[in-house]
């Protein structure tokens, strides 16, 4: 990626809403822009995530959950800002892989640098377990808060939910287990 040619977009788009780039408080802007938008922007795909993810034979026959994380994205609409709470669950398959604690909010933090809308983000959240641990079931609980929707528009303080059950997470008793434990109070 170019980073030149980023920060003179961005320096292009802020003279052409009538900003002066010579102003001390953003003569470095339109640089810095461009590098936080290559690191948030970029198309993370399952083939790099082989790179974060380190799996462990360790036989487990209940649930694991990591509840809570915390976790930003990008909505491909307005480039607004989605501050996300990520729940994921898995039950070990028949070769009894396990990830380490951290290695779950990785997978969520991967996959969240980009633009992306929600519903997406879950469900590769999703594929991702499924292709690396192969377990029996995965569960993916979202709730987001879209600065899209909070801060402009409606201004709407309302947060979205999205789910993405495989396997036995399908089953009732379950879904009703991990959704149970994805609940909190949500404190954006």
């Amino acid at each position: 990626m170019n980073t030149g040619i980023i920060r003179d977009g961005i320096a292009s788009i802020l003279e052409h809403l009538g900003f002066d780039l010579e102003d001390p408080n953003f003569v470095d802007t339109p640089r810095r822009v461009a590098l936080v938008w290559m690191n948030e922007f970029c198309q993370p795909t399952l083939k790099g995530l082989g790179e974060i993810i380190t799996v462990f034979p360790e036989k487990h026959d209940q649930m694991i959950i990591i509840s809570n994380h915390t976790c930003w994205t990008r909505c491909p609409h307005h480039l607004e800002r989605v501050k996300l709470k990520v729940s994921i669950g898995y039950l070990q398959g028949e070769e009894h892989l396990v990830v380490g604690a951290s290695k779950l909010p990785r997978i969520a933090d991967y996959f969240a640098k980009t633009l992306t809308m929600q519903e997406t983000l879950t469900d590769t959240i999703a594929n991702a377990i499924d292709h690396y641990l192969k377990p029996k079931g995965v569960g993916v609980h979202i709730v987001g808060q879209h600065h899209c929707m909070c801060a402009r528009g409606v201004e709407s303080d309302g947060v979205m939910l999205t789910t993405a059950l495989r396997g036995n997470f399908l089953l009732d008793g379950v879904k009703t287990e991990f959704l149970e434990a994805c609940r909190y109070k949500h404190s954006f």
